[in-house]
Formats: C-alpha cells, sequence, structure tokens
C-alpha cells in the first residue's frame, strides 16, 4: 500500500509504543500507522473506509466514518452459518477462523461459523484476525508474502563471513547537512 511518513504531530513528547498504533485520517479512505515515531499515510483500497474501532479498512457502513452514510452491522444469516468445534457456545469476545477462499473468513456466533466476505482486494489474516493486504495475510500461495512483518524474521544479507561479529552503532541524533 502506499504510504508517506511525516514526524507524528499528534503525539508530541510521548513514549512510542512498541507496536505500531494506527489512527484515522480526516478523509475517511485514509488511516496513519505511527511506527518509530513517524506517522504513514496508508490508503484503503478503492470503495473501503478506515473503521478505527477494528483498526483496518472496512466497508462504509461498518467503517462510521462519513456521517452521510447509514452505519449499521453486516452480520450473515443465520441459515448461512454451520455448526463448528472450533466456536465455543458463548464468548465474550469475537472470534474469528480462516476461510479455505482467501477472500473469506467465519465469524462465530455461539457454536457456529458464520461465512463472511473481506472487503474488496483483501484477504484474511489469521495473525491479525482482520482483512488485510494479501501480501501481508500470507494465504494465497501465487502472492509473495511482505518478509519484512511482524512475527516473520527477515533474511541477512550478506552471509555470516562477509559481516562483522559486533554489532555497529546505529545514529540516533540527525546529522548535520
Amino acid at each position: 500500500p502506499p504510504f508517506n511518513c511525516h514526524p507524528n504531530p499528534t503525539l508530541p513528547g510521548q513514549r512510542i509504543p512498541v507496536h505500531p498504533v494506527q489512527l484515522p485520517h480526516t478523509d475517511c479512505s485514509k488511516f496513519y500507522k505511527c511506527s518509530g515515531g513517524n506517522a504513514c499515510e496508508q490508503i484503503c483500497p478503492t470503495g473501503l473506509h478506515y473503521n478505527k474501532a477494528e483498526q483496518a479498512c472496512d466497508w462504509p457502513q461498518r467503517a462510521c466514518c462519513d456521517p452521510s452514510i447509514q452505519c449499521g452491522p453486516d452480520d450473515p444469516t443465520e441459515s448461512d452459518c454451520v455448526p463448528n468445534p472450533n466456536c465455543p457456545p458463548a464468548s465474550a469476545k469475537t472470534i474469528l477462523l480462516p476461510h479455505n477462499n482467501c477472500a473469506k473468513f467465519y465469524k462465530c456466533s455461539g457454536p457456529f461459523a458464520c461465512p463472511m466476505d473481506c472487503p474488496p482486494l483483501l484477504h484474511f489474516n489469521p495473525r491479525d484476525n482482520a482483512c488485510d493486504w494479501p501480501e501481508r495475510a500470507c494465504c494465497d500461495p501465487t502472492v509473495p508474502c511482505d518478509p519484512c512483518i511482524p512475527g516473520v524474521t527477515c533474511p541477512t544479507l550478506p552471509g555470516p563471513g562477509d559481516v562483522p561479529t559486533t554489532p555497529i552503532p546505529i545514529p540516533t541524533t540527525p546529522v548535520p547537512v
């Protein structure tokens, strides 16, 4: 996804969280992903809005960002749901399960798994329990996975014989121009 990073003006002097934080944008089709003190502008796929409650791009009626669009849930009909042993009879939290189609997932409703669609162009990411960009969801074997995502170890280049064994310090202060 395209992005544009700049210092985050909404968090001056505050500690930067270990995990990236997402913030809504004034444009419903965009959001900011904060990482390392920078707010990186992200764009949702065409036709989707940023849902701050879900921290993901979503259908406009579920995102509830644009006041001119009526908000409402996108719950499946009971006839679509099937019994599933991975869905507890009762749970206070929402439980999502992967589907064999990358663009779908199951939402537990009591002991039943109800099929749901991801918004267009997105795949279900079981690691984050949300619909995500295909390269981050790593579901479709024909789509290369983004190697630098949390929980994935990026390969190091060059080989061990070409790199000093002691770590090289990275400067934390800006270099004068």
